[in-house]
C-alpha cells in the first residue's frame, strides 16, 4: 500500500512541475520512505526512493554438497538504508548481525556486495559476499573467509527452516553468479 501511495504522490509532483523535492511518507508500521525527485537540465526526471531497513530473519547455516545434510539455525539482523533509483537498481548500506557478530555491508547491483569486519589488528577483512532479493526479504551469504567451493562451501540463507529451502532461495538469488561460474545449481 505504501509503495502505491508513494507512486501516486510522485505522479502528482511530476505533473505539477514541482521537481527537486523530497517527499517523506511514514506508514503505520513505522517505516519511513523518503523519495527524491530531481529534474536534470535536459528535463529528465530522476526518482530515488530511500528507506530505512530494520529486519530480523531466521534461517540456516549449512555446508554445500549432497552428502552434507546437516544445517543449524541462524539469526540475521539487517539494519541500514536501502535505496531504489529510477532505473530500478537498488542498494543497501548498513550492518548485518549474524548470530551475534556484526558485519558491515555496502551492497550495489554492480557487484559490490562484500560483507566485511574489522580484525583485532584493525584491518578490514572479508567474511563473505551477500545476495539480496529486490524486496529485501531474502538473503544468502557465501562464506569466503575460510575458502569456498560449490562442492563443500559454507552458506547462510534467510528466511528458511531447512537446507532444502535454503538451497532453493540461494539458487534463485545467486542465479547470475552461478551461471558466470559455470555452476548449474548449488546442492
Amino acid at each position: 500500500m505504501k509503495r502505491k501511495l508513494t507512486i501516486l504522490i510522485l505522479f502528482c509532483i511530476i505533473m505539477c512541475g514541482c521537481s527537486n523535492k523530497n517527499v517523506t511518507i511514514t506508514s503505520n508500521e513505522n517505516e519511513t520512505d523518503t523519495t527524491q525527485v530531481i529534474e536534470t537540465e535536459n528535463k529528465e526526471v530522476l526518482i530515488d526512493q530511500i528507506f530505512e531497513i530494520d529486519k530480523v530473519f531466521t534461517g540456516v547455516s549449512y555446508k554445500l554438497g549432497e552428502n552434507n545434510l546437516a544445517s543449524e539455525k541462524s539469526t540475521l539482523k539487517m539494519k541500514g538504508t536501502g535505496k531504489w533509483n529510477s532505473t530500478g537498481d537498488f542498494s543497501f548500506q548498513g550492518n548485518l548481525e549474524i548470530d551475534g557478530k556484526e558485519y558491515h555491508l555496502t551492497y550495489e547491483l554492480d557487484g559490490s556486495n562484500l560483507l566485511s569486519y574489522s580484525s583485532p589488528e584493525g584491518y578490514a577483512r572479508t567474511y563473505g559476499d551477500v545476495y539480496l532479493d529486490r524486496d529485501f526479504t531474502s538473503v544468502s551469504v557465501r562464506i569466503l573467509d575460510i575458502g569456498w567451493s560449490n562442492e563443500d562451501g559454507n552458506m547462510l540463507t534467510y528466511p528458511c527452516d531447512t537446507k532444502a529451502e535454503a538451497l532453493e532461495i540461494a539458487n534463485e538469488l545467486m542465479k547470475e553468479q552461478l551461471i558466470s561460474m559455470g555452476i548449474s545449481s548449488l546442492k
